[in-house]
């Protein structure tokens, strides 16, 4: 489990090699590792006072994984080019921007997709995602979050 004090000695972490997990209900609102670059796995799980997520230098990560942290709404990933699982579940995020290459976010790799119980985000953003990631041949988990009416164009329901 992670307070504000313990998070605050990672503000200068660059690198990690094995995985980082950040649980815990005394996690800020915001949570920002500012200089981290590489991980080997990313875990952000039960966070239920989490509502923002930077990570602005992060390039790549084996595994990337959001769980069951009902209040993320923000994601900030500028510089995340690679990921070989991403998996999101049971967050409140609305879109996929941070991630999909098309709306402006710097993905160009991913091996599998998983997205389970995201109540506020589009089936449409998911299956879009994959559509526009270059080359994408991997897996893709599309469950449980909120299902489009209309046929997807894209990553929004039309």
């Amino acid at each position: 489990m992670f307070d504000e004090t313990q998070l605050a000695q990672l503000t200068d972490v660059v690198q990690v090699t094995g995985t980082l997990v950040l649980q815990g209900p005394s996690l800020p609102v915001t949570v920002t590792l500012p200089v981290l670059k590489t991980v080997t796995a990313f875990k952000l799980q039960n966070a239920f006072t989490v509502t923002a997520l930077s990570l602005p230098q992060l390039a790549h990560a084996d595994s990337f994984t959001l769980s069951q942290d009902f209040a993320l709404q923000k994601l900030s990933l500028p510089l995340f080019t690679t990921v070989g699982a991403l998996s999101i579940a049971q967050t409140k995020l609305g879109d996929l921007s941070a991630f999909d290459p098309v709306q402006g976010a710097a993905l160009k790799s991913a091996a599998s997709l998983n997205f389970k119980g995201n109540s506020a985000l589009s089936e449409c953003a998911v299956s879009g995602l994959a559509a526009d990631l270059p080359g994408f041949t991997g897996t893709v988990v599309n469950t449980g979050n909120n299902l489009c009416p209309v046929p997807c164009t894209g990553v929004v329901c039309q």
